[in-house]
């Protein structure tokens, strides 16, 4: 065990300035939900409590200490309103004072006789419903003076406050606020490392997220410490109050200054601080209550820190060498509600002090964590502790927020240290945050679905299902139902390893739908008929398709009269969107032509015989016709007649159709137009038609055609020709010519055949005269050019088409092969060290008679070379282009990677200053081992970060290394600020009550200069002189602060003094009270002020008083009372001074 040092420091609750300032250091403000209000019948009620830190000994107390109440003030408003109004004001009551017990080991002591005291005040306020919620505050003035980091902060007030959510309905959301549970921390030791817990639990299991924030100023003042609420000042309240002003140089981000630290886990609230000035500090830490994802409620605490100077003490330190695989992190562990379990909470102490151990939070309060958890014995050990927490988790315990306790780990070293966690066990519910997934509403035909939940590894399913039957999946977590077309419903039982049980269920829905189109009908052209049957159903919608032809598409009961046969689709949709379909089919029937030719021909004298093969029919015309009802009918008219016709066909449709016949003695003929082709091209001759019905033809010349005896044949001309027929029709006869002019085809030739490189284009060529249209024409630039070009080319056979003025064709191609690319091997990726040469390229770089060209952001030697040899100083990518004997080329590149060491930066500080470097590797392969020159001054050097405290101007050189053993360095030059030097005289001047010590300043380099005297802040302005008393000892210190923030100390300890050791009297021996300016009187001289205070009586050599002075200059010109001269003699003097009293002999002369 090591032994306690004597502590000659203040401790944080020993505060500066207090007996000129407040009682009120710290503290902070919270509720608790006691439910609706039996008196006040919709109210709910709360116990307010508020805890405070006060200074015991401060002269501020208006009567007794503590106060035994306060008041605060309720504001009604939201959580963001910028103004909240006054409602009312409470009383709280003292229920508890305790002194904080620094609780130093013996033999650690230290020189104040300050205290503080934890009081906590408490009532009960019913609140009425309300819309937005209600705020508490208590704001009181004024916090202590010398405050470091605020700027007067004498004048500056104090804010407590907390918040209490409505639901949004109009009623209160039932709630309690965070609580904090630890007991501030007492000191801050001047350059190391504190933590505060800032442990908080929430009854309610919300989610808690703290933060470091600016403390909350107020509206009282000083001369109006105590608030007022329900004055204008206060109403209506800002709404958050009104904010701190910091000193120059701090701020929330920076409370101690440029040179200390702070932060803050916003999941557990564990605080870190680290100061290097000492003084008194404020500080506030928030947290913010969220419920579902929203923020509910706000409290904070107000932070008072004292920095002091203290032996050095490392804190106690976890031990994780043997974590349990529950953990996350050292404090984060994770388990399934229902899980029992054990994590080992061990620590050890670097100095071997004496451990004890204190564990803290609701998870250890079966009142509200049922069952509880357990820390095990010891919670104390001899250089280390060694436990365990163990739990036995239920199904209703798990929940979204993790459970958090503090565990505060003290040695007992002088000054005694607390290692502080916040521990968080994420107990995570066995719940489902899914439903049963499938459709729960379907359609009558949708008879198979799938439902499923969620797998969960270890956990177990069973189904129930009603209206259906299950398929597969029983026992798993998805489901195959057949659903028997009524309505059901399927229930999930989901049970974990743990035993814990989730109920799922789904209700579904199965609706029948019926669609009735109607019976198939038919219909002659042009007529109408009505579709569909059946009828509606509540809610039912009908939709007809296709609608051409309907009267309406959307009633059960369209009127149908479509142009051809149609199917029609009925489609009926509940408002489910469920729906079936039916079709009908109409068909519509044309009436049956009667195959009766347009014209019919006649030589004068014969007779026509037609027959239509109809049911029924009229001839409408009886000129030269045989009858007009029966068949066969027979026509035989002199002249050109037209006879008409009206019949009803097979279907009972109706139609009428009409003959034209031509009585004349010559059949007419017509051959067809003159027309041109092509060589190698067919035509057929004669006209449409080319002579009338029962015709028989005769074509002349009858050389390369299919049938000489067609109306119309096929010839095959090679030269132009005129072609006759001849046409016989009973007794008469005719003819007609057609000339057939054959042109020759165009003159075509192309390019040769050619190659390109792959990906990229070529041109390609026809010649002739006319338009060109080349195939593939998705492969050319224009399909329509007589040299395009080649796009993207693939090995293509491209066929020209040539068409003349004539619209005669030729056809030609041109064949394109594709080269592939030249394959190349740049090299490999690799890792060189730096200054050693690399071969770029392959074995080979490319094929046999390439060209090459290397390239990269530096001039390469020898760039034209297959394999160049290169010599890079940092990680280079080189790109080479290789062109193969057809000139084809492509492009490849290889990294080289460099090792290359970054980081650390040339800086300036003050002597005895941190300076860390942290540096970073690129492209090293690890292990990286890193080594710094030279080592003086380093504190801490483990891998990229290395931390030094500078004694004086240093140039480090860093040196990494990797495992192929390439290095590289980087330098950082650290220089110092001229140091501030710290000197003053001083010296004791006596006076009557109280002597005084005159103070001269000799610091060098000094821009600032604060004075402590007895471990207090005294003054930041220039120190003259101040009084003390007699009999005390006086600790006087000078801190220096250079124009840079150094800083140099120098302090002395003045013991207690007396004014009989200070006090220097000096009397004469002989007057010469002879008026001649020389000698004339008896006078006391003495250093210091004691003038006022000095009584002087003198005495004959009888024992007669002949002269006093009481106070004023004590002076005897050698006369009596009277104003007689007395006379030559030897006479007797009393000098007396407060208490001290002086006597001696004068002989007077004259």
């Amino acid at each position: 065990m090591k032994k306690l040092s004597l502590l000659l420091a203040i401790l944080a609750f020993m505060l500066p300035g207090l007996s000129k300032a407040t009682h009120l250091i710290g503290g902070n403000m919270s509720y608790e939900d006691l439910g609706p209000s039996s008196t006040f019948p919709g109210n709910r009620n709360y116990r307010i409590r508020f805890q405070a830190y006060m200074d015991c000994n401060s002269v501020n107390w208006p009567n007794t200490f503590p106060e035994p109440n306060i008041d605060i003030g309720i504001y009604e408003g939201s959580i963001n309103d910028f103004d909240v109004d006054f409602v009312s004001t409470a009383t709280m009551d003292t229920v508890s004072v305790g002194v904080v017990d620094p609780n130093l080991p013996p033999g650690c002591s230290f020189s104040t006789s300050n205290c503080v005291a934890l009081v906590e005040y408490s009532t009960i306020v019913s609140l009425a419903p309300s819309n937005e919620g209600y705020h508490i505050l208590y704001d009181r003035c004024c916090r202590p003076g010398g405050i470091v980091n605020l700027d007067n902060s004498g004048a500056q007030a104090l804010t407590y406050k907390v918040f209490i959510p409505s639901d949004g309905s109009g009623n209160l959301l039932p709630n309690s606020s965070a609580a904090f549970n630890d007991t501030l921390v007492s000191f801050i030791c001047e350059g190391d490392t504190t933590f505060i817990p800032n442990s908080a639990i929430d009854p309610d299991g919300d989610s808690l997220v703290y933060s470091l924030e600016q403390p909350y100023d107020g509206n009282t003042t000083n001369t109006a410490p105590g608030p007022a609420y329900s004055s204008p000042n206060f109403d209506p309240y800002p709404n958050p109050p009104n904010l701190v002003t910091w000193g120059p140089g701090f701020s929330t981000n920076q409370i101690f200054g440029n040179t200390g630290f702070q932060s803050i886990n916003s999941s557990t609230g564990t605080t870190q601080f680290g100061a290097n000035n000492p003084g008194n500090y404020a500080a506030a830490v928030e947290i913010k209550e969220f419920r579902n994802g929203q923020l509910i409620s706000v409290t904070r605490r107000d932070i008072q820190l004292l920095v002091v100077q203290c032996p050095p003490n490392p804190n106690p330190a976890q031990d994780t060498s043997n974590l349990d695989t529950t953990a996350l992190s050292p404090v984060e562990y994770q388990v399934t509600a229902g899980d029992s379990f054990c994590i080992d909470l061990d620590y050890f102490d670097q100095e071997g002090d004496s451990l004890f151990m204190t564990a803290t939070g609701n998870i250890f309060d079966p009142n509200l964590v049922s069952p509880s958890a357990n820390i095990l014995a010891p919670l104390n050990g001899d250089s280390a502790i060694t436990t365990q927490l163990c739990w036995q988790t239920t199904c209703a315990q798990g929940r979204n927020a993790p459970y958090t306790f503090n565990v505060a780990v003290r040695d007992n070293g002088c000054p005694p240290k607390t290692f502080t966690q916040n521990y968080a066990i994420d107990v995570q519910p066995f719940e489902i945050n899914q439903e049963i997934q499938g459709p729960d509403l379907l359609c009558s035909g949708q008879s198979q679905e799938t439902y499923s939940l969620p797998s969960i590894q270890g956990a177990s399913y069973s189904w129930t299902v009603n209206g259906g039957n299950i398929v597969s999946g029983s026992g798993t977590n998805q489901l195959e139902i057949n659903w028997t077309g009524n309505n059901g419903s399927v229930q999930a039982t989901v049970t974990s390893n743990n035993g814990c049980v989730v109920n799922k269920s789904l209700s579904v829905i199965i609706t029948q739908v019926f669609a009735n189109a109607g019976q198939d009908t038919s219909i002659c052209f042009g007529d109408t008929t009505s579709i569909g049957g059946g009828s509606l159903g509540v809610g039912e919608t009908v939709s007809w398709t296709p609608t051409t032809g309907l009267s309406d598409p959307s009633i059960l009961f369209p009127n149908a009269s479509p142009i051809g046969t149609t199917d029609y689709v009925l489609q009926i949709t509940d408002s489910n969107s469920c729906s079936t379909t039916d079709t009908v089919t109409v068909i519509v029937n044309r009436p049956d032509t009667l195959d009766l030719s347009t014209n019919y021909f006649l030589c004068p004298g014969d007779t026509l015989e037609l027959d239509p093969d109809v049911p029924s029919f009229q001839w409408t015309s009886n000129y030269f016709i045989s009858n007009q009802t029966s068949v066969p009918t027979r026509f035989f008219p002199p002249n050109d007649t037209t006879y008409y016709v009206d019949y009803i066909d097979t279907n009972g449709c109706a139609a009428t159709d009409s003959i034209n016949v031509v009585t004349q003695p010559e059949v007419p003929t017509n051959a067809g137009p003159d027309r041109a082709i092509c060589v190698g091209d067919s035509i057929l001759l004669g006209a449409n038609p080319t002579s009338p019905p029962f015709t028989d033809y005769a074509w002349n010349p009858n050389t390369s055609m299919n049938d000489s005896t067609l109306s119309n044949p096929l010839v095959f001309p090679t030269n132009s020709q005129v072609y006759i027929v001849n046409t016989t029709n009973d007794t008469c006869t005719g003819s007609d010519t057609v000339n057939i002019v054959v042109n020759p085809n165009p003159t075509l030739s192309t390019s040769p055949d050619t190659f390109a490189c792959e990906g990229d284009t070529t041109q390609i060529f026809a010649f002739g005269t006319g338009d060109f249209v080349w195939d593939n024409g998705d492969l050319l630039s224009d399909s329509t050019s007589a040299s395009p070009f080649v796009l993207n080319p693939t090995d293509t056979s491209f066929v020209v088409t040539l068409t003349d003025a004539n619209g005669c064709q030729a056809t030609d191609s041109v064949g394109v092969r594709v080269q592939e690319l030249p394959t190349i091997n740049p090299g490999s990726d690799r890792y060189i060290c730096r200054t050693r040469g690399a071969m770029l390229g392959g074995n080979p770089t490319g094929p046999l008679g390439s060209t090459y060209q290397w390239s990269s952001g530096s001039e390469i030697e020898n760039d034209t070379s297959a394999n160049p040899v290169v010599f890079p100083d940092q990680t280079t990518d080189y790109s080479v282009i290789v062109t193969d004997s057809l000139g084809c080329a492509d492009s490849a590149s290889v990294t080289l990677s460099v090792m290359s060491l970054f980081g650390g930066f040339d800086t300036i500080v003050c002597r005895g200053a941190e300076v860390p470097m942290t540096f970073s590797v690129s492209d090293g392969i690890e292990p990286l081992n890193y080594s710094i020159s030279p080592s003086q001054d380093i504190e801490f050097n483990e891998g990229d970060s290395i931390v030094a405290r500078i004694t004086n101007p240093r140039n480090y050189e860093i040196r990494v290394t990797d495992s192929l053993g390439c290095t590289d360095t980087a330098s950082v030059e650290v220089q110092t600020y001229q140091e501030p030097e710290a000197e003053f005289n001083y010296t004791i001047i006596p006076g009557c009550e109280q002597p005084k010590i005159e103070v001269e300043n000799f610091s060098a380099n000094t821009e600032n200069s604060t004075w402590l005297l007895n471990g207090e802040p005294y003054t930041t302005e220039e120190l003259k002189s101040l009084d003390f008393a007699y009999g005390l000892e006086l600790d006087l210190v000078l801190i220096a602060e250079s124009p840079n923030g150094c800083i140099d100390t120098t302090a002395v300890n003045i013991s207690p003094k007396y004014l009989e050791t200070l006090l220097n009297l000096k009397t004469p021996n002989v007057i010469t009270p002879n008026s001649d300016g020389v000698n004339d009187y008896f006078e006391v001289k003495s250093n210091g002020n004691v003038v006022n205070c000095l009584s002087l009586r003198i005495y004959n050599r009888w024992g007669a008083l002949i002269f006093e002075n009481e106070g004023g200059f004590a002076s005897w010109n050698g006369k009596n009372f009277s104003g007689e001269d007395v006379a030559v003699g030897t006479y007797y003097y009393i000098l007396e001074i407060q208490n001290i009293t002086k006597k001696g002999s004068v002989t007077l002369y004259r």
